[in-house]
This record gives structure tokens, sequence and C-alpha cells, in this order.
């Protein structure tokens, strides 16, 4: 092959994977790539939902916030602090949708092929029926990643788990709700 063939193959194959990267950045992306991506989107949620509990500190018990009893309170508009955050929370590249647009979704508890990128946020309640602290899980592309949570002896493929609350008011084991359903997770080895 002469030089000047193989600087046009070169050529080429540089443009056709140039064109392919603009079409859709996830497509040559690594695994570890989006999963940093997916972690540090979770990362500036997880702020959208402190500043809810900032803005929500009830008067009379000074110190202690109240976080949202579900992640659709922070979309919706409030008079007076307006929207939290945006529909679709932060760009999930596991889901089908335009590169760079939130698109992450509340998911159960557990790891599931659909629950990839996405995140399960767990509330737990004091006896006045107020959210005191939260735990957000997000879900890894590894189903055997992660560590064990639930107490079945094996990891539950998160790639990702932050809390946030009130310590006093975080129990011993820590039991939360998610739509109804109790969860009784061991939380006390988080991973980064």
């Amino acid at each position: 092959m002469s030089f000047r063939r193989l600087n046009a193959f070169v050529f080429a194959l540089l443009l056709l994977s140039t064109v392919a990267y603009a079409a859709d950045p996830d497509a040559v992306e690594g695994e570890e790539t989006r999963v940093k991506r997916v972690k540090a989107g979770a990362h500036e949620f997880q702020i959208d939902i402190e500043r809810f509990g900032i803005d929500n500190m009830y008067g009379d018990r000074e110190g202690f916030s109240t976080y949202p009893h579900s992640v659709t309170q922070l979309v919706l508009p409030d008079e007076k602090y307006g929207s939290y955050s945006e529909p679709g929370f932060y760009y999930n590249p596991w889901e089908p949708g335009e590169p760079g647009v939130p698109n992450a979704r509340c998911v159960p508890f557990g790891w599931s092929p659909e629950a990839i990128g996405n995140f399960s946020y767990l509330a737990h309640y004091n006896n006045a029926n107020d959210v005191v602290c939260y735990l957000i899980v997000v879900w890894g592309p590894d189903p055997e990643g992660g560590f064990d949570m639930d107490g079945d002896g094996k990891p539950e493929g998160q790639c990702l788990v932050m809390r946030a609350g009130s310590q006093a008011q975080w129990p011993d084991p820590l039991t939360y709700y998610e739509n109804g359903q109790k969860l009784v997770l061991n939380v006390g080895l988080t991973e980064e």
C-alpha cells in the first residue's frame, strides 16, 4: 500500500470515528467513563435534594430539615423557590435520548437491566412523618458490583450510594420505605 493510500485510509478512518462520536458520543465511551458521568450527575442531583431540605427546614425544630417524600417534588414548581431539578434529573448514557439531556429516572430498589445508570430514592421517616434522612442508590452496569446492602450475602449492583440527614435520626438498622414497602438495609459501608 502506498504512503498516499495509507494517509487517505487513516484520514477516512478518523473522519468516520469523528462523525460517529458527534452522532452518539456514548457509542465510543467505555463503561468506566459512563459510570463516572452518571456518578457526577447523581452528585449534582443530591445537591438539588439538599437545597430542598434547607429551604424546607421546619422552624419549631431548628436544625432538622425535611427532605422530599418523592423526587417528583423536586421538579414541581414551588411558589416560593421554583423547581429544584429539571425532569430527568441528570444525564444517563444508558437511557435512550439526546446525549447530554437529563433522562435519569427513579426506579424500584434492586438491580435490573432497566435500572442501569438510574437511581432509587429511599426515604426514612421520623414519628412525625417527616423525611429526616434519605438514601440514593445509583445502579451500575455490573449486577455483581457494589456490596451487600440487604443482608442476602450478595452485592446489589450499585455503583454509588449516597445518604444524608440528621445523624441523630438514623436508626439501627436503617429502615427505608419505597412505595410503601419496608426495606432494612446496611449502608454503613458505602463506596464512592
